[in-house]
C-alpha cells in the first residue's frame, strides 16, 4: 500500500476538479475508434491522491512511454552527473615511431560518441581526434592490429522481443558498450518511375569494407512512402535491403544500424589511420575472442556528456539506442551488462521502496520497442509521482518533451505550450503518454494514458486525446 496511491480503481473521488475529466472520459468511452481497443488512464493530484481513472489497472503495451522507467532508474542509480568513458589505448613497445603492438578502442557505454548532437563532435571528428592522439604520442606505424572492444556489456545483441523486420534499422540498433554516431549508416537509392521497377543502391555512408549489402528494393506505388526494411542479425556482416520506396526519386536515403558495431568502428579507424599515412600491418578486428592485456597505455579518454543530458536526448528525441544502452549500464552494476541483467536490475529497483505497484508489469527491453512489455496506467502515474519528489526530479522533468514546443509533443496541446511534459509512445495499434500536466495554479499532475488495438491512426488518436489534455490542464 502506498498511502494516498492506494485508492482502488473505480473509486475516484467525485469532486469539482474531476467533473470535467469524467465527462471527457465518458466521451472517449463512446468513440467508435476505441470500441475495439483496450485502454487505461490515471491522473493523480500533486499530493498523490487519485483524481480520475479508467481501467488503470489493465496491463497494456506501453511503447516508448517505457523510456520514463529506464531513464528514472538511471538517474537514481547512476546519478545525473555520471559520465561514460571511451578509451583509445595501445599495448606493446613504441620505438622510433613504430608501435609493436595493438591499438585498442575500448567502449564504456557512451551512446552519444560521435553523434554530433548539440555541440558534440561528429564521427569524422572523433576519428580525426583519435588519429591526432596517435601522432601526439609519436605513433607513425603500427606493427599490429586495430581492435574495437565493446565487451563491457557483453556481445552486441538485441532484446528477445524485437521484431525481425525492426532489427538493424536505425531505430532498432544492435548494441553493446561501443558505438560511433549511434551505430548509424546511410544508404542512398535511386528509384525508377514505374511501380515494381528495381531501385539502384547509389551509395553507402560511411563505406566500410567488409560488409555486404544485398539490394532487393523496388519502386512502390505512386503516393507510397518508405516501406524499405533492412534485415540482418547481431554479429553478421551482411544486410538485406528489401521492400519499396517512392517511385521516381533520384536520391532517397534509408538509415540502418551496423550489425557488428565493433567491426564497423575498427575498420573506420583503420581507414582514418591509413588516410593520414599511419600504416597498420595486421588490419582491424572486433575484440571477440581476443584477450585484452592487463597493461594498456591510454592515448585519449573521451568523456560523455553528463547522464542528465543523455536522459534528455533519450526522452525528448525518443532514442531507442540510448535507452537500450542505459539499460545495459544498469545491468553492468551487477557485473553483467546484458539486456537480461539490465532488466533484472530494473525490476529490483522498482520493487525496492515505495515507488509503485508492478502487478501486471512485464519488462523486455529499455525503449519500448518490444510488444512483450506491459505496464499499467496507475503504476506509471505513481512512478512519475515518486520520481518528481527525488533529488534528481527536476532533471527528469526537464528531460520530457513539452507540449507545442519540443520533441514528440511539439504537435500536442499546441494552445498550451509547455504545460504538458510527457513521454509519448507509438507502435502500430499502440498510443500512449506518460508525464505531467500543469494545472492552472502551476502544479504538476502525474498522469498516464495507454491505448492498445484502437481502430484509428496514430495521428487520429492524438487528436482524440486533445480534450483529455485540456481537461487536465483545467485542474487547479
Amino acid at each position: 500500500c502506498l498511502g494516498a496511491w492506494c485508492q482502488p480503481p473505480g473509486q475516484t473521488p467525485a469532486t469539482a476538479d474531476s467533473a470535467r475529466l469524467e465527462r471527457v472520459l465518458n466521451q472517449l468511452e463512446s468513440l467508435p475508434s476505441l470500441q475495439p481497443a483496450t485502454w487505461g488512464f490515471s491522473v493523480l493530484s500533486p499530493s498523490g491522491s487519485l483524481i480520475a481513472e479508467r481501467r488503470s489497472g489493465k496491463a497494456l503495451i506501453p511503447a516508448s512511454t517505457l523510456k520514463v522507467i529506464v531513464t528514472a532508474a538511471a538517474l537514481d542509480l547512476l546519478g545525473p552527473e555520471h559520465h561514460f568513458e571511451t578509451r583509445l589505448a595501445c599495448t606493446g613497445e613504441l620505438r622510433d615511431g613504430i608501435l609493436t603492438g595493438d591499438l585498442w578502442i575500448i567502449g564504456g557505454g557512451d551512446p552519444s560518441l560521435g553523434s554530433g548532437r548539440d555541440q558534440l563532435p561528429d564521427a569524422d571528428s572523433v576519428l580525426a581526434g583519435w588519429v591526432r592522439a596517435c601522432r601526439k604520442h609519436g605513433i607513425r606505424s603500427i606493427q599490429g592490429r586495430v581492435i574495437a572492444d565493446g565487451r563491457l556489456y557483453g556481445a552486441a545483441d538485441v532484446p528477445a522481443g524485437w521484431s525481425r523486420d525492426d532489427i538493424g534499422n536505425y531505430y532498432a540498433p544492435i548494441l553493446n558498450a561501443l558505438s560511433l554516431d549511434e551505430n548509424r549508416y546511410k544508404l542512398v537509392f535511386r528509384t525508377g518511375p514505374q511501380p515494381g521497377s528495381d531501385a539502384t543502391l547509389v551509395s553507402i555512408t560511411p563505406d566500410v569494407p567488409g560488409f555486404t549489402f544485398v539490394n532487393e528494393v523496388s519502386s512502390g506505388q505512386n503516393g507510397s512512402g518508405d516501406e524499405c526494411f533492412l534485415f540482418t542479425s547481431p554479429g553478421m556482416r551482411e544486410v538485406v535491403a528489401r521492400g519499396t520506396l517512392p517511385p521516381g526519386r533520384s536520391s532517397y536515403s534509408v538509415s540502418g544500424a551496423w550489425p557488428d558495431p565493433e567491426f564497423a568502428i575498427a575498420r573506420q579507424m583503420l581507414q582514418a589511420l591509413q588516410s593520414d599515412g599511419i600504416s597498420v600491418t595486421l588490419g582491424a578486428f572486433p575484440a571477440k575472442g581476443i584477450s585484452r592485456p592487463v597493461t594498456l597505455t591510454d592515448l585519449q579518454v573521451i568523456r560523455s556528456p553528463a547522464l542528465k543530458e543523455l536522459v534528455r536526448w533519450t526522452n525528448e528525441k525518443s532514442l531507442n539506442g540510448y535507452a537500450e544502452t542505459l539499460l545495459r549500464a544498469l545491468g553492468a552494476r551487477s557485473g553483467n551488462g546484458s539486456v537480461q541483467s539490465g532488466i533484472s536490475v530494473l525490476e529490483e529497483w522498482l520493487e525496492s521502496g515505495p515507488k509503485t505497484d508492478t502487478r501486471g508489469w512485464t519488462l523486455d527491453d529499455g525503449c519500448g520497442l518490444s510488444r512483450r512489455n506491459t505496464v499499467t496506467a496507475a503504476s506509471m502515474a505513481r512512478l512519475l509521482m515518486w520520481s518528481q519528489a527525488q533529488p534528481w526530479g527536476a532533471d527528469f522533468l526537464a528531460s520530457l518533451p513539452r507540449s507545442g514546443l519540443s520533441g514528440t509533443l511539439s504537435s500536442v496541446a499546441v494552445k498550451a505550450p509547455g504545460r504538458i511534459a510527457a513521454k509519448s509512445g507509438t507502435l502500430d495499434g499502440v498510443r500512449g503518454y506518460a508525464g505531467f500536466a500543469r494545472g492552472k495554479s502551476g502544479s504538476w499532475y502525474p498522469f498516464c494514458v495507454l491505448i492498445n488495438h484502437a481502430d484509428a491512426s496514430s495521428s487520429a488518436l492524438r487528436l482524440a486525446l486533445e480534450p483529455l489534455f485540456a481537461a487536465m490542464l483545467d485542474l487547479p
